[in-house]
């Protein structure tokens, strides 16, 4: 799936923060609530190096508090998990609630 240009902006700078990581396929749906609209979003992101496991945690922890900058958007909700991985890489599954402002 293309991202919208809101979750493009997200995926880029989240992307940016783990240098080597590879973007798997992508869900992305219109969330809506009585008050809020946005999009949901789910996406695998897969390392490789001898470092990917170290890489993979540091980034567990760095994601959920890091500040998105993104255009009438802000970032409601990180959710980072670690999936076993072959020696030599790792794969962080990552899920985002994005509202408009």
């Amino acid at each position: 799936m293309i991202p919208s240009r809101h979750g493009q902006a997200f995926i880029d700078q989240l992307l940016a923060l783990i240098p080597g990581a590879a973007m798997g396929d992508l869900i992305e749906r219109p969330w809506h609530s009585a008050t809020f609209t946005g999009l949901r979003m789910q996406f695998p992101v897969k390392l490789t190096g001898d470092d990917a496991s170290a890489a993979a945690a540091a980034a567990a922890h760095l994601l959920p508090d890091h500040e998105f900058i993104l255009t009438r958007h802000f970032v409601a909700e990180l959710t980072v998990g670690i999936l076993p991985q072959s020696p030599g890489g790792a794969m962080l599954t990552i899920e985002a609630l994005l509202l408009e402002e």
